[in-house]
């Protein structure tokens, strides 16, 4: 005999969602910690896609440090700017603008070392680190810098303010999905917290996906920009007492 009763749905309250995401992100922090600071291999898989199939395959979370993990970076970045993507592409995966070249990740790396996410060789992540130091090497950074100095965050302008700006974010396409950029912002702030306050950065308003991830992680919308025909939301993630 049939129950006429329909099937029984739980649902997840949104207090209840939110402290499971704050939990998976707290998982993301502590496993970057014990990889960035350690050095030790990230003990967590990536089930990821190639060419149809899915298999196991171990991505490591690590600060970059050889010149090939720059020119990966780079070669990611190419087959990610928003000039070489389709529109539908640009719309539904996210893109990039910024163009950054060896010389300069360089002399970022001199300063402060990038977060890479390396599959097999292969770099299929990046969160780069911008420090004050670097802040004249590129036009568009200079005039990023200058725009978050300009801005107050809690009563207090930000250059007065220890801050670290994120350069770009970038995970293959072959590996989105998987929380990469949980692991890497969770690298990127284990290895900055110690000396930075809060992590500051841009992102295309037209650019939907990448803000989304943004605020998952923790980042929050406090300005707005126009720069070169474009609408641009800043957004800080705090790492101070006040901010957690």
């Amino acid at each position: 005999m049939k129950s006429s009763k329909g099937p029984r749905i739980d649902k997840q309250s949104g207090a209840a969602a939110r402290a499971k995401s704050n939990q998976s992100i707290e998982e993301a922090w502590a496993d970057a910690r014990l990889s960035c600071r350690s050095g030790a291999r990230s003990p967590h898989e990536s089930v990821c896609s190639h060419a149809g199939a899915a298999i196991q395959t171990m991505v490591s979370i690590k600060l970059a440090q050889e010149a090939s993990e720059l020119e990966g970076i780079l070669a990611l970045q190419r087959r990610n700017l928003k000039r070489c993507l389709s529109e539908s592409e640009a719309e539904e995966q996210g893109f990039l603008i910024a163009e950054y070249d060896l010389d300069y990740l360089r002399q970022m790396q001199e300063q402060r070392p990038s977060v890479i996410a390396v599959d097999d060789g292969r770099v299929v992540g990046y969160a780069l680190v911008v420090t004050q130091e670097v802040r004249k090497g590129l036009p568009f950074i200079s005039d990023l810098f200058d725009e978050i100095d300009r801005i107050s965050y809690r009563g207090a302008l930000l250059a007065g303010t220890d801050y670290v700006v994120v350069g770009q974010l970038c995970v293959d396409k072959d590996y989105r999905g998987q929380g990469l950029v949980d692991r890497l912002y969770g690298c990127f702030r284990a290895s900055l917290d110690d000396r930075y306050h809060c992590g500051v950065t841009d992102i295309a308003r037209a650019n939907r996906r990448s803000l989304k991830a943004h605020q998952k992680v923790g980042f929050e919308v406090i300005h707005a920009i126009e720069y070169e025909g474009l609408t641009w939301d800043v957004v800080l993630w705090d790492w101070s007492e006040s901010g957690r």
